[in-house]
Formats: structure tokens, C-alpha cells, sequence
């Protein structure tokens, strides 16, 4: 529960370079005051129509978005923290919040549904039915030069078994053509290297998406680690106040930017999907997640 939390409020604007502004396609600017624009208000308040009123009573925007590091595709994340929500209605409502997710001009549009307070977790807090700020706080990003040497020895693995697997995909689909016409006296030969390609193909699948789950371990890890004594359990300081500057999270955090994360993300969904690769049809769909 705490390591979801963790992954819905901490920000990704630590590793965004601090602008003039909060971003002009989100805010409306007057003199120092910056309040939602009203198309923005009115559409998430228009998706939320569908929703009991219970569930709304307390409508914030939190996250990068509203500060102002942030860059083109910053979501938009948009929490509901009802005042009574029942722990065993708790689930069934936060996937069809989840459902409500979409874009909003070029940038994601993301709900998230809380059982509990989240305003310790948050630097910055607006409030869309009250159009006003709770709280705004400058957040200081990190100096990524300090984070890159790390960042690398963390990636140097992925990026070997990414090449990797991309090769032995190829190498299939060579072996498996070659194989339609091969001489008999070979066919015996092609058949197990096209097993062994497979073994290493599933191998390597694993292995890239055990990466990206110890490196986000790692970083939940390091926020407990980090603020265990003087926290006594409550984790919320530990994702405010500049805490989001500790390696493993800008670690996190530049995986995502560089779409690590997401390629792992595609891979997971296909062995959701479809188990593990198991001949040309699969070998033709993981070559699609490049």
C-alpha cells in the first residue's frame, strides 16, 4: 500500500530543469497567482459527473504539473480524496477511477482514488472545486550530473540484455525461415537452435523486468531506510520536502525519462497476455515492442 502510494505522489519533476512558469496549456496566469484554466476545470469535472458526489468532495491536482518542473509530457494527475469511503468499496472504485483516465490536449490525464489523506505526500496541492492552492512549494531538482554515473552502471545491464534480445528475436526469425527449406540433414540442428533461441529470448525477458522491479525496490527501499528512525512508520515525510533527491529515486526517475520503464512495461503486458514466447507469432509481436 505504502510502496503504491509512494509511486502515485512522488514526482518526477526532480529531474526537470525549473522554468519561468507553471505550464501555460495547464494555468491560467494573473499577475503572481496562477489558477486551472477553466476548459481544463470543466472537462475533468464533466468526466467526474459519472462518479457518486461522495466520491468528489475533495477534488486536487498534485504532482509535477503543478509546479514548475515539468516538461511536455508531464501528466496531469488528478486525485479524489472522499471524506467516507468504506475499505471494501475502496477497490471497486479505484479501478473504475483508473477507467476514467485519458488525454487532455497532448498530455495524459490520470485519476487516482484515496482512502486515505495523501496532503503529507504532496509539495504542491489545488484544489479544482474551490479553485484554490492548499499548499505550493518550490521544489529543488536534482544536479543530474551527480546521479549519472550511477545511472549508468544501473543501465549498462539493460541496455546488454535490451541489444540482446533484440538479436536473438532476429536470430529466430532467420533460424525459422530457414527452416521451411533447410536440408533434411539440418533440419534436426535448426529445430534446437530455434529452442535455444527461444530459452535465451524468455531469459532475457525475465530478466530485463527483474531489473526495473529491484531498481523501483531499491528506491522504495531508500526512502524506509532513509527516514525510518525519525519517521516512526509514517512514510508521507518521506516523498515531501526535497526527500525525492535521494539517488534511487532520480535513479527511478531517469529510467522512466528514457523509457526503460516503459519498454518493461510493454514486455510485462505481453507475457500477461500471452505467457512466454513460443514460436515465430510471438517472436513477430515482441519485435513490435522495439
Amino acid at each position: 500500500m505504502i510502496e503504491q502510494k509512494i509511486d502515485e505522489l512522488l514526482s518526477e519533476s526532480v529531474i526537470d530543469w525549473r522554468r519561468g512558469d507553471l505550464p501555460q496549456d495547464v494555468w491560467d496566469k494573473e499577475g503572481k497567482e496562477y489558477n486551472l484554466k477553466p476548459d481544463l476545470k470543466n472537462r475533468i469535472l464533466q468526466i467526474l459527473e459519472e462518479l457518486p458526489d461522495a466520491l468528489t468532495d475533495r477534488v486536487w491536482i498534485i504532482g509535477s504539473i503543478a509546479s514548475k518542473h515539468y516538461n511536455s509530457e508531464t501528466d496531469i494527475d488528478v486525485h479524489l480524496l472522499p471524506s467516507v469511503l468504506p475499505d471494501e468499496m475502496h477497490k471497486g472504485w479505484a479501478n473504475k477511477v483508473k477507467n476514467l483516465n485519458t488525454n487532455h490536449g497532448s498530455r495524459p490525464l490520470q485519476f487516482y482514488l484515496h482512502k486515505e489523506n495523501v496532503e503529507p505526500y504532496a509539495d504542491s496541492i489545488y484544489d479544482v472545486n474551490k479553485d484554490t492552492w492548499e499548499k505550493f512549494t518550490e521544489l529543488k531538482a536534482a544536479n543530474l550530473k551527480n546521479y549519472y554515473k550511477k545511472f549508468k552502471d544501473v543501465v549498462g545491464n539493460l541496455d546488454l540484455s535490451k541489444a540482446e534480445l533484440y538479436r536473438d528475436l532476429v536470430d529466430y526469425k532467420v533460424l525459422d525461415e530457414a527452416l521451411k527449406d533447410a536440408d533434411p540433414e539440418l533440419q534436426e540442428e535448426i529445430s534446437s537452435e530455434l529452442q535455444e533461441k527461444l530459452d535465451e529470448i524468455n531469459l532475457n525477458v525475465d530478466g530485463l523486468i527483474s531489473e526495473i522491479v529491484k531498481a523501483k525496490d531499491r528506491r522504495t527501499q531508500a526512502l524506509y531506510d532513509e527516514f525510518n528512525d525519525e519517521l516512526d512508520g509514517d512514510y508521507s515525510k518521506a516523498v515531501s520536502n526535497f526527500k525525492q533527491l535521494l539517488p534511487d529515486n532520480v535513479i527511478y526517475k531517469l529510467l522512466e525519462r528514457y523509457h526503460y520503464k516503459r519498454f518493461v512495461s510493454k514486455l510485462r503486458e505481453f507475457k500477461k497476455n500471452f505467457g512466454d514466447v513460443d514460436g515465430i507469432d510471438d517472436v513477430e509481436r515482441s519485435l513490435e515492442i522495439f
